[in-house]
């Protein structure tokens, strides 16, 4: 039978101990706290004190320290329901005989308790041998009569005892020479005999990274004394290494000598396994804190124990505020219910889950995780709590959707690349028969007029191609330097004439930078930026505020934007007008959404100026509130140079010639117009709608022809098979290939053909006639 003492500010857990251990015929008493603990060890003997860690007042692991400081030879089980590292650490280190974690079985306890009744009972049976020992040692000592004899006997013993020790021994004089080294401390070392390191300095049993530490340590034990506990990692003969706790003390100098300097003792022991169960679990714990992903450790039921850095992080809760928390004050009431109650069901059923689950923000703010949980079990395979792991997937949808936006502008931009095609054949036949009628009719004529109306209609259509595809960002533009200033002022004195008076504008245009840009491109983007703005004002009025100034992004602003770091010129177009909800200000960049009325938008407007943004390497952001407006902030990025010089507005007279054409493309219309605007110039030209004939009639007579013009995308045979094939037969003569698939062919590919130049359609007879002439003039 022994005396047990159980410490803890459960009631419920004190009474279960007691009932059970006082049924295998143990005296037990308890205590609620330290303090009454403390008061039952001053008035009473115990053999064993079981303590939980975490009591109000006084911790468990100081009421440990004090029982180990006045009554050493107690037993002391730390108990506790809230497993830590640092705390598991601290009790191990002060001396308790085991550490516990609740919830235990009775089996456990009592096995633990027998244990620490055995060593206690083990040390006093040893202690009263001991001191029976002792009690002879000393009836002897008092029956020699000599001293010489005494002090032999007591050197003995104390030889004895110091061989006899588990831990290894060393004396040291003051420049840290070895004097003396017990049997452990040759064993440990793996040396054979004390003579192997009589003489030899203390270092030389220390690596060489911890020798500056040893030095340092005699030299503070030299100046203040004491005892110093250190950990070193020690050497063997054979060059293994070992971990070793150390404690260094002075002993004093051997009376009658007055100037020796006092040695130093060195107990020592291996902790290597000690240390390396550390490592691992401080490894642990620091992979745990550093997971990207949510990590927490819960009791069985769902209270947290531990909880990482990311889990605070992803719910925008505090770090010191989790520990204790119940799971379902992460999830709003509704998604606990049918989210993680199902989930914890299965976990406590299974062992193991994972599944989808919403969590919630403290804020409120719900997002989607991946949740995985698994039970730790103890020995027995009895459940001691829950590991859960939740892996946020507010990044991935995010990226699902701009997937899906990128799948869907390429949807369009493929829909777009084909209506252009067909609709630049259209084009080229009004727009190039406009141009061959208007010179014929007398100037300033009604019918001249009328013409030039329909060639205008016809390059307004052309720019809508363009539009189109700049949207879905196909089509590369013919960008050059630009001053931005000019083009700003230039539309907004087109917008001043055409906005109602109740309408404001007010300019702040400091920058004369320059960019690398299409001029249309730019005029485009303030046109479409300030007619929103005027219809988001059109019924009550507004100011309409337009800024350009420069701006230098350090590194950390640019990242921020997901720019380059440098200098920007800043576009701003704000308006004081209804401003754009939440919901619909993540689509206004979408091709074809509008919120307008049928007849008062298409929906392309903000997604060209995306495009064109975009597609000039920068960055465009919207800020709006309802009710308080909108503003469109763009970056580009500012250029060097002069900008490119202006085209002259009259061209020269088209070159003439007389040399003879083969023109193929399957669009009739085309063919005859060619045909009519190069015969009034003089050549000779034969259209054909069908490539393989035209190759056929080319491979008859090669030599009649002096140039061969193919459009690419035709039936039974491409531009490009057709310009290999005719190479084939006559490898000098000029080819020129004809596209309305304006993001399809480059001026590379068509060099890869053979071919000599590329024309995009609609055609421009002017050009078309100057590159025409060229090209013979160079044959």
């Amino acid at each position: 039978m022994a005396r047990i003492l159980i410490v803890d500010d459960e009631k419920s857990i004190r009474f279960t101990l007691k009932a059970f251990l006082t049924k295998e015929g143990h005296e037990v008493d308890t205590a609620e706290d330290a303090d009454v603990a403390l008061d039952l060890l001053g008035r009473s003997l115990y053999d064993v004190v079981m303590s939980d860690i975490i009591m109000p007042r006084v911790s468990g692991v100081d009421l440990l320290k004090a029982i180990r400081s006045a009554c050493p030879s107690v037993k002391v089980i730390m108990m506790t329901a809230a497993p830590s590292l640092e705390t598991a650490k601290d009790s191990l280190l002060a001396g308790a005989f085991e550490y516990l974690y609740k919830p235990f079985s009775k089996e456990k306890a009592i096995e633990v308790v027998s244990r620490a009744v055995a060593e206690k009972k083990a040390a006093e049976r040893k202690e009263l041998q001991d001191e029976e020992r002792e009690r002879k040692e000393i009836q002897l000592s008092e029956a020699l009569v000599k001293k010489s004899r005494a002090l032999k006997t007591s050197e003995e013993r104390y030889q004895a005892l110091v061989e006899a020790s588990p831990d290894g021994i060393a004396v040291m004089d003051g420049d840290l020479g070895l004097m003396f080294v017990n049997a452990t401390a040759l064993s440990l070392t793996g040396h054979q005999d004390e003579f192997d390191l009589m003489g030899e300095s203390a270092l030389s049993l220390v690596s060489p990274a911890f020798r500056d530490r040893m030095r340092a340590d005699a030299a503070e034990l030299d100046r203040n004394g004491g005892v110093i506990t250190r950990e070193y990692e020690m050497l063997r003969k054979d060059g293994g290494v070992f971990r070793a706790e150390a404690r260094l003390t002075r002993l004093p100098a051997p009376s009658g000598d007055a100037e020796a300097r006092d040695h130093v003792l060195l107990i020592f022991q291996d902790i290597t396994q000690r240390h390396e169960a550390f490592l691992r679990l401080k490894l642990l714990s620091m992979a745990l804190e550093q997971a990207f992903d949510g990590k927490v450790v819960t009791d069985l039921s769902g209270v947290i124990l531990f909880a990482n850095r990311a889990w605070a992080r992803m719910h925008e809760w505090p770090e010191d505020d989790l520990v204790g928390r119940h799971l379902s004050e992460f999830l709003t009431k509704a998604r606990y219910e049918e989210d993680m109650v199902p989930f914890l069901d299965a976990l406590k059923n299974e062992g193991r889950t994972e599944a989808l689950v919403r969590h919630a923000t403290k804020s409120g703010l719900e997002f989607s995780t991946r949740m995985a949980a698994g039970t730790v079990e103890d020995e027995d395979g009895k459940p001691l709590a829950w590991v859960i792991a939740a892996h946020d997937l507010s990044r991935e949808k995010k990226l699902q959707e701009q997937l899906g936006q990128a799948q869907k502008m390429e949807a369009i931009g493929t829909l777009a690349s084909g209506i252009a095609h067909d609709f630049n054949n259209i084009l080229c036949s009004i727009i190039g028969y406009a141009e061959l009628v208007i010179p014929k009719l007398q100037s300033g004529s009604p019918v001249q007029g009328n013409v030039r109306s329909i060639l205008n209609a016809g390059n307004r259509a052309k720019n809508l191609v363009q539009q189109i595809l700049t949207t879905t960002r196909q089509t590369p533009q013919g960008a050059s330097i630009i001053e931005i200033q000019p083009i700003v002022k230039e539309a907004l004195k087109l917008l001043r004439a055409a906005l109602p008076a109740t309408i404001e504008i007010e300019t702040n245009i400091q920058t004369r930078a320059r960019i690398v840009a299409d001029p249309t491109q730019i005029h485009q983007v303030v046109m479409n930026l300030c007619t929103n703005a005027y219809h988001a004002m059109k019924e009550k009025g507004g100011i309409l505020s337009v800024n350009l100034v420069e701006a230098n992004l350090s590194e950390e602003r640019a990242r921020a934007k997901h720019l380059e770091p440098g200098r920007y010129v800043v576009l701003m177009v704000s308006d004081t007008g209804t401003g754009i909800e939440k919901s619909v200000l993540e689509r206004i960049f979408d091709p074809y959404f509008t919120t307008k009325k049928p007849d008062e938008g298409t929906g392309l407007g903000l997604a060209i100026v995306r495009g064109v943004v975009e597609g000039l390497d920068g960055r465009i952001e919207v800020e709006s509130e309802p009710g308080r407006g909108t503003t469109f902030t763009l970056h580009f990025r500012a250029a060097k140079g002069e900008p490119a010089a202006a085209a002259p507005d009259a061209r020269p007279a088209m070159p003439r010639g007389s040399e003879s054409i083969l023109f193929v493309d399957d669009e009739a219309l085309i063919g005859a117009l060619v045909r009519q605007a190069l015969s009034s110039l003089g050549y000779r030209v034969q259209p054909e709608t069908d490539p393989v004939k035209a190759l056929k009639i080319f491979a008859e007579r090669p030599g009649d022809y002096d140039l061969v013009i193919t459009d690419m995308t035709m039936p039974h045979m491409a531009g490009d098979e057709l310009t290999r094939k005719i190479l084939a037969v006559r490898p000098n003569v000029p080819v020129i290939i004809c596209t309305g698939y304006q993001d399809k062919v480059t001026p590379d590919d068509v060099v890869s053909m053979g071919a000599r130049d590329l024309v995009f359609k609609p055609l421009d007879i002017h050009e078309f006639s100057v590159l025409i002439r060229k090209l013979l003039d160079e044959t």
